[in-house]
């Protein structure tokens, strides 16, 4: 979902730079149809730099990531979009700022949640992740692009194979290479755990992957259920939940 952002700021950042404020990607697809990459087909006819829709991938329902934006009142500041991503489980919205002097896009103010079913490889994966914020910057977009992107909040109600996990803080920090990072901590479910979220937005693939301190605090049962996701470590027993980040 991410990727498709990216890919917004920069359609949008071409648009100003050519001064087309009213264009709309209708009279680019008739314009200079020989000129346009593979991924503006990504964006309605409709849209442009005040408004637009784009799906990706686009027709694939019903995994399609819907991104629509909506230019507000110019600021002191710079030019400024208010955005939503809604799909499967998704509903996210933030603000978009590019500055006058046009050499970044600010993201801020996201806001949201994400459920972790449709995302998990295995079927028996539940909880929440209730977005507090997402703030970041891309720099140089139509050059080298500088990508940060930083979202925290807090998953609720985690279960592996109807086994209670927790719920917790977890922060994620998307780079500029599509590597995305982030640490989880989760309580009040079968033991107190740890973990880390990492993977790419190239391969479309990420790990939440947890670690269980005191496993001989475990009932047996539920220890067995739980050995085959991730196996005991020296650090303790891990529970590794495969997730589809992107369809």
């Amino acid at each position: 979902m991410i990727r498709a952002l990216f890919l917004l700021l920069l359609f949008g950042l071409g648009l100003a730079g050519a001064g087309v404020w009213y264009g709309e990607m209708h009279h680019l697809r008739r314009a200079v149809p020989d000129r346009l990459p593979g991924w503006t087909e990504a964006f309605d006819d409709r849209s442009g730099m005040r408004h637009g829709i784009l799906r990706h991938p686009r027709g694939v329902r019903p995994h399609e990531l819907v991104l629509e934006w909506r230019a507000a009142s110019p600021g002191g500041e710079g030019l400024n979009w208010d955005l939503r991503l809604t799909g499967r489980g998704i509903e996210l919205s933030a603000t978009a700022l590019l500055p006058w002097q046009a050499d970044r896009v600010r993201i801020s103010g996201g806001r949201g949640s994400v459920e972790l079913a449709p995302l998990a490889v295995h079927d028996d994966v539940e909880g929440l992740f209730l977005v507090e914020d997402i703030a970041g910057e891309v720099v140089e977009p139509l050059g080298v692009q500088v990508v940060e992107i930083n979202i925290s909040g807090q998953l609720r109600g985690v279960e592996v194979d109807g086994i209670a996990m927790g719920s917790g803080p977890m922060a994620v920090t998307i780079w500029a290479d599509g590597r995305l990072e982030g640490d989880i901590a989760l309580a009040g479910g079968v033991a107190p755990m740890k973990g880390v979220i990492a993977g790419d937005l190239g391969t479309g693939h990420a790990d939440l992957d947890l670690v269980i301190q005191s496993p001989d605090a475990l009932i047996e049962g539920v220890r067995r259920r739980l050995e085959p996701l991730g196996g005991t470590t020296r650090e303790g027993l891990r529970v590794i939940l495969p997730l589809r980040l992107i369809p």
